[in-house]
């Protein structure tokens, strides 16, 4: 129906005034919330100490070993992967589990009272976003998503 044109993507191409105005405020809006959330979060950069690497460590370890867990548990019981995804996709899907930035930040302040401890806690929340990093990493040398066609043909 008409009255629901307005919700089809026009082509990012076009030169309207509403995507013109997405293109030239993505990167600000952007940068503005991660400094919201950091703030809100309370995150102090000063906070690196040894305890600051204990929650990246896990996080960057313990998940992607859960999900390959599940998944072979789940292949033993009869399903199969999707199409088109395999070991490799799954690899990069697991380091893009382990961000796990603003649920970390909640349970760090949930979970622990004021002090130096919740501080280092705030620091490796934010440090497991390097999950992302080791995901594009991990997807390049994999050949999967956007690079294995570019290295097809």
């Amino acid at each position: 129906p008409e009255a629901m044109d307005w919700m089809i993507k026009r082509a990012a191409a076009e030169h309207d005034t509403l995507n013109e105005f997405e293109r030239w405020c993505r990167h600000p809006a952007q940068v503005a919330l991660l400094l919201f959330g950091l703030v809100t979060g309370g995150v102090l950069v000063r906070a690196l100490d040894y305890g600051t690497l204990a929650l990246p460590a896990a996080v960057l370890v313990g998940k992607p070993l859960g999900l390959f867990a599940g998944v072979v548990l789940a292949r033993a019981l009869g399903p199969h992967l999707p199409f088109h995804v395999g070991w490799r996709e799954l690899v990069v899907v697991g380091f893009l589990v382990t961000i796990g930035f603003t649920m970390a930040l909640f349970f760090a302040t949930v979970s622990v009272g004021p002090g130096a401890i919740l501080s280092e806690l705030k620091m490796g929340a934010l440090l497991t976003l390097g999950g992302g990093l080791l995901a594009f990493i991990a997807a390049r040398v994999l050949r999967v998503g956007r690079f294995a066609h570019r290295h097809a043909k």
